[in-house]
């Protein structure tokens, strides 16, 4: 793969210049959050079909957070709180507005307080992308008042990833070799986690990319490496990869977090993917992403996306 390699499309699609177009982004760090979200989020919705979310993962990813959060900031929980009470109805007017609809498991008269339920332990968990979302921008609203710096920004990520990977891949952890090489190590520890995450619902599929934009590897499979990466990995060169996600479920909010508050938005797979390799040979660098909008539109405004892409970097530690 080319060790210049950026996402294909990413150059018409750059998200800064995009969300300083349509939200009149701040700079990253800025604690001057507006009062409630300004638009809809321009993040298409999911079909009806494809609104359930699964499992332990939904759940698990928000309460990471918030207990990482939490373990930097002891007073989050009660801005999260605050947050609610005071912005919580606009917030949720327009996620209902945007994508109208029962929210599974959610009954339609509950507001915001009854909402948060689910980040506490024994609160039940998070049924609905659309619910999910919601929480999403809510803890992410908090956490770019809260946490201001970038470099303790990427430190609470990595908290978020370790425990999402370590909880994800309780049995693949000690089966995943520390030494071996770059496509057998990569390929069961991404395979793993994003198998997880479609199936919970989070992601609605993902693609595989190699250096020149081939697609190598669709939902339920994963397979970019061949023997030219492996040999260039243990040359010391680094190895560029790019995952596409389907409309993961915090996209409508990681547009509008960005919007509001600079380039700090809700993410959990990336982190998670990137964790995973910790007790290995494979370091990474931090990861890339881009939301893409899968039809050309000459106006910047109108910026409709469905995908993320994710850009990795390999290299031998």
């Amino acid at each position: 793969m080319s060790p210049a390699l950026r996402a294909q499309g990413a150059f018409e699609y750059d998200l800064g210049y995009y969300l300083r177009s349509i939200f009149g982004s701040r700079r990253s760090g800025s604690s001057n959050l507006s009062s409630a979200p300004s638009r809809k989020s321009s993040a298409s919705c999911r079909s009806p079909n494809s609104e359930v979310l699964s499992g332990f993962l939904p759940t698990l990813c928000l309460r990471s957070f918030l207990n990482e959060l939490s373990s930097r900031r002891p007073t989050a929980l009660k801005a999260l709180e605050d947050q609610s009470e005071t912005y919580g109805p606009a917030v949720l007017r327009t996620f209902r507005s945007k994508c109208p609809g029962e929210w599974n498991g959610v009954k339609a008269e509950v507001g915001p307080d009854e909402l948060l339920r689910p980040l506490r332990e024994g609160g039940g968990e998070v049924k609905d992308q659309r619910h999910f979302d919601y929480l999403c921008y809510l803890l992410w609203r908090v956490a770019a008042r809260e946490v201001e710096g970038s470099k303790e920004r990427g430190e609470l990520l990595a908290g978020v990833g370790r425990s999402v990977a370590g909880e994800v891949m309780k049995g693949s952890l000690a089966s995943l070799p520390s030494e071996g090489k770059l496509s057998s190590i990569v390929t069961l520890a991404f395979k793993t986690i994003l198998d997880e995450f479609v199936a919970s619902g989070l992601v609605e599929g993902y693609r595989v990319q190699d250096g020149d934009g081939v697609v190598s590897g669709e939902s339920g499979t994963f397979d970019p490496f061949d023997g030219y990466d492996d040999s260039d990995f243990e040359l010391g060169r680094e190895v560029n990869l790019v995952i596409s996600l389907k409309r993961p479920a915090w996209l409508a909010s990681a547009l509008q977090v960005n919007g509001e508050s600079g380039l700090f938005a809700p993410e959990f797979l990336a982190p998670a993917l990137r964790e995973s390799l910790g007790g290995t040979r494979v370091g990474c660098k931090p990861v890339q992403n881009y939301f893409v909008d899968d039809v050309y539109r000459p106006n910047p405004t109108e910026f409709y996306p469905t995908e993320e892409l994710l850009q990795f970097t390999l290299f031998k530690k």
